[in-house]
């Protein structure tokens, strides 16, 4: 794809990784614990969420729309679930081929290589 080529000539995918792949959440403890005790006061979910500056680094024709780091407390079930990662949405060619992403995390520093096949399921 050129670079003269527009967004609409792209498609969209999304992705959510565990915490652990990306080196942790950029969230203090106490910040995590007023969500905890956020959820189970009201019995609903409560979550932080924080964009993530980021740089992708290859192939040049992918944009990345979103990521977005998180800390979310499902207080309506016993006992609470928890759920801390990152949700990465990028703007991604039409092709036939696999495409392989290299992405920075601008929080971490951790890189991780993202592969989307043709359909775009990772």
């Amino acid at each position: 794809m050129s670079p003269q080529n527009s967004v609409s000539e792209q498609r969209l995918v999304s992705f959510f990784f565990s915490s652990d792949a990306w080196g942790g959440v950029p969230f203090s403890e106490s910040q995590k614990q007023k969500v905890m005790v956020d959820a189970m006061l009201s019995g609903k979910l409560a979550r932080i969420d924080d964009d993530v500056a980021n740089l992708p680094s290859a192939p040049a024709d992918v944009r990345v729309r979103s990521f977005v780091a998180l800390f979310e407390v499902d207080g309506s079930v016993r006992p609470p679930t928890m759920r801390a990662g990152y949700e990465l949405e990028l703007l991604v060619p039409y092709t036939r081929d696999v495409l392989n992403v290299e992405l920075l995390n601008g929080e971490t520093g951790v890189v991780n290589l993202v592969r989307v096949d043709p359909e775009g399921t990772p």
